[in-house]
């Protein structure tokens, strides 16, 4: 099988170890293995901390600082559904919530409309700026003509009211064919 013989367990308990796996004392035994596993470790060491870096890398070609006051109204992004019900149609953002303290440079402490205080920190990715409804402007569209119509009598296809005789007839027929049909009882039913 693959090109040699497979080790059974049988096997494997009489195979005489390796010359180069046989110690003189257990001490040097030991030594060998805590030697292992310290170089393991290193290079695992080593291989996170490049890991972390390209990350940092890339999350830090798209970030920016929060441009976040104290006392800004802001919403919370907080994604928790009721059990039994869809995650896609919520509205997960909550708020406003008022910006009472800057515990550090990415994290804030709130409060609600009721002065009721937030229990933890929150990272400015989870909030947004709150801007009040009632205060942005509905202004009405840019060049709108009323005694203009949508649509131009050019942008309707020349046979789209046109009905042709025949598909009327056959649209009656089957309309008719369908009315007796829903009234009279089947086949199957005269037969019983």
């Amino acid at each position: 099988m693959h090109g040699r013989e497979p080790r059974l367990r049988v096997a494997v308990k009489f195979l005489l170890p390796a010359a180069d796996d046989l110690s003189t004392s257990v001490l040097d035994h030991r030594k060998r293995i805590v030697e292992k596993v310290e170089l393991a470790q290193n290079l695992a060491r080593e291989n996170i901390q490049r890991s972390q870096q390209r990350m940092k890398e890339h999350y830090d070609r798209n970030a920016c600082q929060p441009l976040f006051e104290i006392a800004q109204s802001v919403w919370l992004y907080a994604p928790k559904t009721k059990k039994d019900l869809s995650k896609k149609l919520p509205y997960y953002w909550f708020g406003p919530y008022r910006i009472v303290e800057q515990s550090s440079p990415l994290h804030y402490r709130l409060r609600s409309k009721s002065n009721k205080k937030v229990t933890f920190a929150v990272h400015a990715n989870r909030m947004k700026p709150f801007v009040d409804p009632a205060l942005i402007p509905i202004e009405p569209p840019i060049d709108d003509d009323q005694s203009e119509p949508y649509l131009d009598e050019s942008d309707i296809p020349a046979d789209y009211f046109e009905v042709s005789e025949s598909s009327s007839y056959d649209n009656d027929t089957n309309a008719t064919a369908k009315k007796h049909d829903a009234c009279s009882p089947s086949h199957s039913q005269k037969a019983l």
